[in-house]
């Protein structure tokens, strides 16, 4: 079959001869889990391609230990593909916040996947971090991890080519659709996913995998995203053609679709779900999951996952993990076995180098001058940071900061400022005691939001329980305290500047309160990656990218 069919036609096609024929080319290549091709089915066996070397000596210490009931899993790399930053130490970052606030108590297995490019002094530096009572591992990719499917069009042909490298799709489809197998063939009932540039602030006062398994839950998560994919409508039909051909009924994932009120109480059918009806999709933010591996080798989950890898939509299309994740999370498990957690604080923020505009400020946001040293600045670019229920002065101060660093625009010439959401908590403070809560919950920039599957659930709501959104606005969420559409970018940087004073005076007012001069003295740090080195950037330097 050939590369440069339409997708819609490509998938008629898959669905009309199968994903393991002849025409498709054995499956393209992929793992699609722990049955599936090319790969016999093996519980015991690791694989060719396997790096089994452990080498913490904890480990070795510690041989006839029992593996915990899930595994933290990192795709560990040099430098990124895609971003061109130093992974490694953006990595050894990381794993530190999650030893510190989650696993020194846990002590959970960590797994550090890889494609070869790692030396064996970066893999031990990295699993010295983890401390004595911690299993962490290295693991090599096979050789089919890397593999581009045979038959698709010249790379400059697909969607985004400059932005985003072979070396990402490959990393979209392992966590969409290799990652369990991988898992399942290491012996875990459960995987959790971290990122290099994932953090864990504030401790977590419980083992995830344990409560997953003593409530039930299939799939927990962190915050959410409304991802708009290229050519988003066919997205939606490709999505359909597979759910209709199949016989799916979805478990959740048209509610965010527009009700006939002609027919008010009727079931909502796969007919109504089209992009124009139902909007962007209600996404997974799923650099941080942890999930219930077994649910992703079940058939029908596996039929799918298979339709999405033979289709090669990740590599033309850039249909991406978090797509996937949220189609089956929605399309395959009862929302009550899906939950957001919201008691610790998480941030994941990617961050670029920018090229400073002809009169000094690319933000339209009044940075701080530190930021803007040099010919190219550190911005942030996608992502955020949601506050816990109870996060310490650092955490806080964290996000004072990140209300204060650059933003960057789309391209280099200045277009399309990317403009935060900060996102209130709710409800606004009213007594003594509320009044020492942070006013905000979260600042994320661009689809990224805080909010939970749960209609019914602690506020705020998914955005599709309100009754009077906006179309348009609704990728935003329409609890952004400041309008990320408004058509003037001088109202959104009046408004937004208003809401980093509210924040400052609110910290300024915590440590009068309290006595304290942690808020005053501390002073923004993110511009330690570009800017001079002096003694303002060293207070917080441990979390700076």
């Amino acid at each position: 079959m050939s590369a440069l069919l339409p997708v819609l036609e490509r998938a008629k096609l898959l669905l009309r001869h199968g994903t393991n024929d002849s025409v498709i080319g054995n499956c393209s290549g992929f793992d699609f889990g722990l049955c599936g091709c090319p790969r016999p089915c093996q519980t015991s066996s690791r694989g060719k391609g396997w790096d089994d070397t452990v080498i913490t000596a904890s480990t070795m210490i510690q041989a006839n230990r029992v593996q915990t009931l899930g595994v933290i899993v990192y795709l560990a790399q040099a430098r990124h593909s895609s971003y061109g930053r130093d992974s490694l130490q953006l990595l050894r970052l990381s794993v530190r916040s999650l030893m510190q606030n989650y696993n020194f108590r846990n002590r959970d297995d960590m797994l550090f996947l890889h494609a070869g490019d790692i030396n064996m002094t970066s893999q031990r530096s990295i699993l010295a971090e983890l401390g004595p009572d911690v299993v962490g591992r290295f693991k090599q990719l096979g050789p089919y991890d890397f593999e581009v499917p045979p038959g698709l069009p010249p790379r400059n042909e697909w969607a985004q080519a400059r932005s985003f490298s072979v070396g990402y799709r490959h990393m979209i489809r392992l966590f969409a659709i290799g990652l369990w197998g991988i898992v399942a063939r290491e012996g875990y009932e459960y995987v959790m996913r971290m990122d290099e540039d994932s953090f864990v602030f504030d401790p977590i006062q419980y083992n995830v995998f344990e409560r997953m398994r003593a409530e039930g839950l299939d799939y927990v998560y962190r915050a959410a995203v409304w991802d708009r994919p290229w050519q988003e409508a066919n997205f939606f039909k490709f999505v359909k053609l597979f759910l209709e051909a199949h016989q799916v009924r979805p478990k959740w994932l048209l509610e965010p679709c527009r009700l006939n009120i002609s027919r008010p109480g009727s079931e909502l059918g796969l007919d109504r779900f089209l992009y124009r009806l139902c909007g962007p999709l209600y996404g997974i933010y799923n650099n941080f999951f942890a999930s219930r591996v077994a649910f992703w080798l079940e058939p029908q989950v596996q039929a799918y996952l298979a339709f999405v890898a033979a289709s090669n939509t990740i590599y033309t299309h850039r249909w991406n993990d978090i797509l996937w994740h949220s189609i089956a999370i929605q399309s395959f498990v009862p929302r009550e076995r899906v939950r957001m957690l919201r008691d610790f604080t998480y941030e994941h923020m990617t961050f670029r180098s920018h090229p400073i505009s002809k009169d000094g400020n690319i933000l339209g946001l009044n940075a701080d001058p530190e930021f803007l040293s040099g010919k190219s600045i550190r911005c942030m670019q996608y992502g955020g940071l949601a506050l816990g229920t109870n996060p310490s002065p650092k955490t806080l101060a964290r996000f004072h900061e990140m209300m204060h660093a650059p933003v960057c625009r789309d391209n280099d010439r200045g277009q399309r400022m990317k403009r935060p959401c900060v996102v209130r908590t709710s409800p606004i403070a009213t007594t003594t005691t509320e009044r020492h809560r942070a006013p905000f919950e979260s600042l994320f920039l661009g689809p990224v939001q805080t909010q939970s599957t749960h209609c019914d659930g602690e506020p705020p709501k998914p955005y599709y329980c309100h009754s009077a959104r906006k179309a348009q606005q609704s990728w935003y969420g329409p609890e952004c305290e400041c309008d990320p559409m408004s058509a003037r970018t001088s109202n959104f940087t009046a408004c937004f500047s208003m809401l980093r004073d509210e924040f400052g005076r609110w910290g300024k007012a915590q440590a009068e309160a309290t006595n304290g001069s942690w808020w005053v003295d501390r002073q923004p740090s993110l511009g330690a990656v570009a800017g001079p080195r002096g003694k303002k950037y060293v207070v917080e330097k441990r979390l700076g990218h």
